[in-house]
């Protein structure tokens, strides 16, 4: 499958009108959002999982092809800032479920093939990428959250709230453990890992500073558990590693970090 044609298809037609020059008329059409831009490209991801299969393996072209597209349901750039403000979350629970499920048909792709794992770990810049986003959208909704908490002040009465908050950072531990391995694992391509690392520094430091000091520590730790296997071996880039876990040693307190209970909280609700 081309990945041009499927680019190309994914966008639309817009660039077929442009190329249209004998055309009597000039139609304008309207802008394609990128929300929908990005269900686009997950149609079409999802169409090269659903037709793939132990009987019909999907060659290096689709999986390049899948690649790519999942790279681009999986651009940080979909995830609304947090300073938008609360109307923003239904466009940020979309482009976040769709990167989840972007996710979802890598790994169906992947399961096709004889052996997996290879492919997996050829597909590992975009399923970091998809991890990646994932971060940044548990850190922006909870910064959302958290904003209007602490607007009008946190209660007795919004204990579950606060600790639904705190699950889901607890959650987090995992994926940015998963994450730092993509960036620090040195079996894995170096341009890869090079990519992984630019775009997951600025989310990692996004995403200790809406943890409390406590989780952050048990995030380094977690982190430090997924790696020892391979760190004992020396596959670990620990220069690449430092890096990225700097941000998890710092003390920087977003309106998460204060609202559960975090350095410079005011007015929260204790565990």
């Amino acid at each position: 499958m081309d990945v041009v044609a499927l680019r190309t298809r994914l966008l639309g037609f817009t660039a077929l009108a442009a190329l249209a020059g004998t055309a009597q008329a000039t139609v304008t059409l309207p802008p394609v959002s990128p929300l929908l831009q990005q269900t686009e490209r997950l149609h079409a991801l999802t169409g090269l999982a659903d037709a793939a299969s132990p009987e019909n393996v999907p060659d290096r072209e689709t999986l390049v092809t899948a690649m790519m597209v999942a790279m681009d349901i999986a651009d940080p750039v979909l995830v609304p800032r947090a300073d938008a403000g609360p109307e923003v979350l239904p466009d940020l629970r979309t482009a976040c479920e769709n990167g989840h499920s972007a996710t979802v048909q890598l790994v169906r792709l992947a399961q096709a093939t004889p052996d997996p794992g290879d492919i997996l770990s050829r597909l590992s810049v975009a399923l970091d990428r998809t991890t990646n986003m994932q971060i940044l959208c548990a850190a922006r909704q909870l910064d959302i959250e958290s904003r209007e908490l602490l607007k009008r002040g946190v209660s007795p009465g919004d204990a579950a709230t606060l600790d639904d908050m705190r699950r889901l950072l607890d959650d987090l531990k995992p994926r940015i453990s998963m994450l730092v391995m993509g960036a620090t694992l040195t079996d894995l391509n170096p341009n890869s890992r090079a990519r992984t690392t630019a775009e997951a520094l600025p989310v990692l430091l996004e995403v200790a500073s809406a943890m409390t000091p406590e989780l952050r520590k048990e995030t380094l730790d977690a982190i430090d558990k997924t790696l020892q296997k391979h760190d004992s071996e020396g596959r670990i880039d620990n220069e690449v590693r430092a890096r990225l876990t700097e941000a998890f040693r710092g003390d920087a307190c977003s309106a998460s970090c204060k609202v559960l209970g975090g350095a410079g909280g005011t007015g929260s609700v204790g565990r």
